[in-house]
């Protein structure tokens, strides 16, 4: 072949991987498309150093008309000398195009296209479906490939990924079940769907913060925008809160705009920042992620079990109405922080009665720096909750522990306080155990009201 004939060769597999691509990431800018195997060939045939047909391979991806993508040639990755390794191609999107609109365009000079820019592993499955072998009831997942006639190395267990492909890109829905979680079996059937599902409308808010930092103020923010919409929406006890409802690359890049320029981002990492979120009492952080973009990002909150949604907003603003402990009980700042940090403890964190690791919690939770660190820890923490218990209605005792041999220290909580503490004290524990943090003031007005209407009887 001669030169040109290898790289138009090198381009065509390129389209040729974006065409069998089941699921596009709908949020990425590019995506990897290098054909290894046509590059090498490339490579070999040519006798030219890597730099002068990475050079003719650039020039011609640039030429290649698509109205939806560029092709970009860019090093694989270097040594380190600074030295090129090898070359790769992407396909990244242009300004305000999606990959759906990509997927058109990558079909649209194929030798034979589908009207559904199915993958060609997924054509086959659904000729499958609808043949006589697919006898309705469960087969092994290698049979099935077999009987398909899948292609290409690890085929045999994408058949899920195949069925599920057929529904999304199709006229037909795919029904599944399988039994046994590895290479196990399936039984399936194809159906016209009866209405086309629709992406709702949704408004989402735009994020003012740095979701790859994960820095304090962005995850408080993160929180507060959750509580916030709670608090304003009239929500079905049924359903969870939705904060975000992501279905696009133009509404991700309105909503989180820190992440414009970041093409490596990954949902690993909003995974990542969302496990640092704490809300309060009744509620979780939740969130899907699918590069499909019919099923979309969602991420919002859901209620613990047992819990209402207005029970959950009654916490919320109690949280937000509390008295800073600062003025309520004269703590000093650190000593607030603690303080406030325990209240807003979920029950399942708390381990015999007692917090998690402080010193393991303080910055991320707590916004105390330097104490992970510090060599004098537990002299400094003995101290702190030596004020708490003098200033305010709650027993705590330090409790050293080890985690990962490091020598960190627990908070344990005394629930039921006995010999000379009254009647106030206790009531204000158990409040703490329900979540309710009660001021000495409160519980004796609501004892006053009881004993009168005790009276009044």
């Amino acid at each position: 072949m001669t030169t040109h004939q290898l790289i138009e060769q090198v381009l065509n597999a390129a389209i040729e991987k974006l065409r069998q691509t089941s699921f596009m990431p709908f949020w990425k800018a590019s995506i990897d498309l290098t054909p290894h195997d046509e590059i090498a060939d490339l490579f070999r045939d040519t006798g030219k150093t890597e730099t002068l047909a990475r050079g003719e391979l650039e020039e011609a991806a640039a030429q290649e008309g698509f109205d939806s993508f560029d092709l970009i040639v860019t090093d694989r990755r270097r040594d380190c000398y600074g030295n090129a390794q090898g070359v790769s191609i992407h396909a990244r999107l242009k300004d305000n195009s999606e990959w759906d609109a990509a997927l058109r365009h990558a079909w649209r000079d194929a030798d034979s296209p589908n009207d559904w820019f199915l993958s060609d592993n997924a054509l086959r499955m659904f000729s499958w479906l609808q043949s006589k072998k697919n006898t309705g009831e469960f087969s092994p997942e290698n049979r099935i490939g077999a009987q398909a006639g899948l292609r290409g190395s690890g085929s045999y267990s994408k058949v899920e990924t195949y069925l599920k492909e057929i529904s999304l890109k199709s006229p037909y829905q795919v029904t599944f079940e399988q039994k046994g979680r590895w290479h196990g079996d399936y039984k399936a059937r194809i159906e016209p769907k009866t209405d086309e599902r629709k992406t709702e409308k949704f408004s989402n808010p735009v994020f003012p913060g740095s979701l790859l930092a994960s820095d304090r103020d962005s995850v408080l923010t993160y929180a507060q925008m959750i509580l916030d919409g709670i608090l304003k929406t009239d929500i079905d006890e049924t359903k969870d809160f939705l904060l975000f409802n992501i279905h696009s690359r133009a509404s991700f890049l309105l909503a989180l705009p820190d992440l414009a320029t970041k093409d490596e981002f990954s949902p690993y990492e909003f995974k990542q920042f969302l496990s640092k979120v704490r809300l309060t009492h009744g509620l979780k952080v939740a969130a899907t992620f699918s590069d499909s973009a019919s099923e979309g990002w969602q991420l919002g909150a859901v209620l613990e079990e047992g819990w209402t949604w207005d029970r959950a907003r009654r916490v919320i603003l109690e949280q937000r109405q509390r008295e800073n402990p600062e003025k309520t009980y004269g703590l000093s700042s650190r000593a607030a922080k603690i303080f406030e940090w325990m209240l807003d403890l979920h029950d399942d964190e708390f381990e015999l009665g007692m917090t998690p690791c402080v010193e393991a919690k303080a910055e991320e939770q707590m916004g105390i720096k330097g104490l992970a660190y510090n060599q004098n820890s537990e002299a400094l923490l003995r101290l702190l909750v030596e004020e708490i218990n003098e200033k305010t209605p709650y027993l705590l005792r330090l409790i050293p522990w080890k985690d990962c041999a490091r020598d960190y220290h627990r908070i344990l909580l005394r629930r039921d306080p006995e010999g000379d503490e009254d009647l106030v004290r206790k009531i204000q524990i158990r409040g703490l155990d329900k979540g309710v943090h009660l001021t000495s003031l409160q519980v004796e007005r609501m004892l006053r009201e009881l004993w009168k209407s005790g009276n009044s009887e």
